[in-house]
């Protein structure tokens, strides 16, 4: 199936809506740009995961997934030599540990998840890499007993920060009065006095800056030099360290990409299967019952876009007739049932459940082709008709044999009688090819036409007798039918 199929049929709506529900980025694109399966196992595999995602949602049962997005831009940065930090190693740990977690969540409720409990089994643990981040980084910082070198290293700088506080406090008592400020600040990794620019050569030491304003003066005092010297030294010697240890961090997760990356493909497919399950359960979902008889059977089915103003559907096609036609007035609601009945075949087939009667069953159809709507363009200057001709032209060159053709307002768009020969021309070529079809029109050619042919019948679009209004209800059954077939234009 085509995305002029998926758009025609409203599941480009479909798909966006679905990803909402998901919680990375990634499953988000995918469920964007989901398509249908077209066998039946897959697509049974398919609903089954939608049926215990569900159940787990049910049971108020959620899986944790952490940091997916961000992990996975770590890891294509790191490709470019771009270094992670220690809060940023973290995240890589709450992911890896978030995958330990979700495993072990699939796994205690196995019983009602059976199918997605395996994935618990994909997952592969990576707790060591997880425990060297958290042995040696807390709230986000390299702890003084990462090595030893690094224990001893910030032992002896706090020692020169306390020794040069003293001093510099002392030089700030002395020389109070020519201050701007009380106590010392910091100033380009320095301890200074702010001293007032007036006394700035009053104080024995070194100029370092000043204020925007020029009133203040920031001098390093001579009785700090060595000490801000000692300091700087054992800085420096202090982020050597660290960077040591991070860099060897980094290295262990560059060790374990491959591992990350097969997670992240796991733990990106259950959050679409989540997002899958949460939608359907949204929109009141069921799953459908599956076939390969090229059989629709929908029962009171609504169109989830419609949500409480949709009408419910209850349509059958391919059990006694392989082709349908719908007549009715313009604005009666014969659109949306084609949509409906394309759009439910393609939400089951990407495995989402369908707001419908639990007795509805559909096809797993190897092609869908629809033309709704008269796709007219100012740009190509394509009229009705052409348009319509076009979309004709390529559905009778690719039809196959379980496939559906949704035909809105057949033949509309020129002569009458040209336009019913025309259309009655496709629809008697796509049922010899082995095709189901529904179709809407106006025509009462193409009416009578479907009503002479073995392997069609016809529906009607009901109206209020009094009032003429639609009520957007389709009538299979030919009394029915005959009842409401009062529409003028029929």
């Amino acid at each position: 199936m085509n995305e002029e199929t998926y758009q025609k049929t409203d599941f480009n709506e479909i798909r966006q809506a679905v990803a909402t529900f998901a919680t990375s980025q990634a499953a988000q694109e995918h469920l964007q740009h989901m398509t249908v399966l077209t066998r039946l196992n897959e697509v049974v595999s398919l609903q089954t995961e939608t049926v215990e995602a569900r159940a787990l949602l049910d049971a108020n049962v959620h899986l944790p997934f952490l940091s997916l997005d961000t992990v996975q831009n770590f890891l294509n940065k790191m490709h470019q030599g771009y270094f992670l930090t220690a809060e940023q190693l973290v995240q890589v740990a709450d992911f890896v540990r978030g995958n330990a977690d979700v495993a072990a969540v699939l796994k205690r409720n196995a019983d009602i998840a059976p199918t997605l409990a395996n994935y618990a089994g994909a997952l592969t643990a990576v707790t060591d890499l997880a425990d060297g981040i958290y042995n040696v980084i807390h709230n986000n910082q390299v702890i003084d007993d990462a090595t030893g070198n690094l224990r001893k290293l910030r032992r002896h700088q706090r020692d020169v920060q306390a020794q040069l506080k003293a001093v510099v406090q002392k030089a700030s008592q002395h020389y109070a009065r020519m201050l701007q400020e009380r106590l010392p600040i910091i100033k380009d990794d320095h301890l200074v006095l702010a001293v007032q620019a007036t006394f700035k050569n009053r104080i024995p030491g070194t100029i370092v800056g000043s204020s925007a304003t020029g009133s203040t003066v920031y001098v390093e005092p001579q009785s700090a030099f060595k000490l801000n010297a000692d300091l700087a030294e054992v800085t420096s010697g202090v982020e050597a360290e660290v960077y040591q240890i991070l860099a060897g961090l980094n290295g262990q997760v560059s060790e374990h990409e491959t591992t990350i990356l097969r997670n992240l493909d796991v733990i990106t497919a259950l959050d679409e299967i989540m997002a899958r399950g949460k939608y359907s359960a949204a929109i009141n979902g069921v799953r459908p019952h599956l076939n390969e008889r090229d059989q629709i059977r929908i029962s009171k089915g609504r169109h989830p876009l419609l949500g409480e103003h949709a009408v419910p559907l209850s349509v059958t096609l391919g059990v006694d007739h392989r082709g349908l036609v719908i007549t009715g007035p313009n604005a009666g609601g014969k659109t949306v049932v084609l949509k409906t009945i394309g759009l439910f075949i393609i939400m089951a087939q990407c495995g989402l459940q369908i707001p419908a009667a639990e007795t509805t069953d559909l096809p797993v159809l190897q092609q869908m082709f629809a033309d709704i709507g008269d796709d007219q363009s100012i740009e190509n200057a394509l009229s009705t008709f052409s348009s319509h001709l076009t979309n004709l032209t390529a559905i009778t060159n690719a039809i196959k044999p379980h496939s559906l053709v949704l035909l809105d307002e057949i033949g509309s768009g020129t002569e009458p009688n040209e336009g019913a020969a025309l259309a009655i021309a496709v629809i008697e070529y796509l049922y010899q090819h082995g095709a189901l079809v529904v179709v809407t029109t106006h025509y009462g050619e193409i009416k009578r036409y479907a009503q002479q042919h073995p392997a069609f019948t016809t529906a009607a679009m009901a109206f209020d007798e009094a009032t003429l209004m639609p009520k957007y209800q389709l009538l299979m059954t030919k009394s029915a039918i005959a009842m409401h077939f009062g529409w003028r234009g029929g």
